[in-house]
């Protein structure tokens, strides 16, 4: 199981955890440290946040893309945090620079 020092995962297990890629062994470790320790959550919170907007720009690709579209899209609650982060995607790629 890949850690970092003190014991807690590192960001690239949570990553795999995330996309259904680790084995169930190191899925419920990473489940069980995500309720008990509060920066296991945050991180795992910024992690999906992270791979939500990757997707949305177009930037997954291989197994990192299938395992998103298969797993990650397969929630309704997820697609529509998905479909939100597109939305705000698309406003910001639209609007219009302020120049000083």
């Amino acid at each position: 199981m890949r850690k970092e020092d003190n014991g807690v995962p590192d960001d690239r297990l949570l990553r795999s955890y995330l996309l259904g890629a680790t084995s169930p062994e190191e899925a419920a470790h990473v489940e069980a440290l995500g309720i008990a320790e509060d920066n296991v959550a945050e991180r795992l919170c910024a992690i999906e946040n992270d791979l939500v907007d990757a997707y949305v720009r177009n930037e997954l690709a291989g197994q990192d893309l299938e395992r998103f579209k298969l797993l990650y899209l397969s929630v309704a609650k997820r697609r529509r945090k998905v479909e939100f982060a597109a939305f705000l995607h698309l406003l910001t790629s639209s609007a219009p620079s302020v120049k000083s």
